[in-house]
């Protein structure tokens, strides 16, 4: 669902942001990890959508080194 007051960004654009490859974000929607809204041809991804992402991310690295370093 389209939220007015969310900034939207590209495949291309979240990739930059997360520091991957468009294909791989094209991987984390086709599993489920990474919503998105198609429109056309050009898939949209909130802002906070890939801000809560990353927040998972950096929790799930925080929690496996402290496994490893246990």
């Amino acid at each position: 669902m389209l939220k007015a007051d969310e900034q939207y960004l590209t495949v291309n654009e979240a990739a930059k942001r997360l520091g991957v490859t468009p294909g791989r974000i094209r991987q984390f929607i086709c599993r489920g990890q990474l919503p998105s809204i198609k429109f056309g041809w050009v898939r949209a991804i909130a802002q906070s959508d890939i801000d809560q992402f990353i927040r998972k991310r950096n929790e799930r690295a925080r929690r496996s080194h402290a496994l490893r370093t246990s």
